[in-house]
C-alpha cells in the first residue's frame, strides 16, 4: 500500500485501511475526520497533523489530482 497526501487530503492506494488509519493516528489525525467515501476514502488533514504528514519520509506528496489518479489506479 502507499499512503499520499495532497497537503489537505491523506488517502490510501488499495481498500485496506489498517495502515491508513495507523499513519492518520501517529500524525494526531481525529477518527472522526476519516471520510469513507467507496472510491476514495480519506483523512482530511491541518494545522500540525499537516505538519507532521509533510514531514513523513512514508507519506508521498502529490497534487489533488494525482492522489484521485494514483488511488483509482491501483484499487483492485
Amino acid at each position: 500500500m502507499a499512503l499520499y497526501f495532497d497537503g489537505t487530503h491523506l488517502a490510501s492506494s488499495d481498500n485496506d485501511a489498517a495502515e491508513l488509519h495507523a499513519k492518520a493516528a501517529q500524525a494526531g489525525l481525529k477518527r472522526k475526520w476519516f471520510q469513507p467515501h467507496c472510491r476514495h476514502p480519506h483523512y482530511d488533514a491541518s494545522g500540525i497533523c499537516r505538519r507532521r504528514l509533510l514531514s513523513d519520509p512514508a507519506v508521498m506528496q502529490c497534487s489533488s489530482k494525482k492522489l484521485l489518479r494514483q488511488c483509482r489506479q491501483e484499487r483492485p
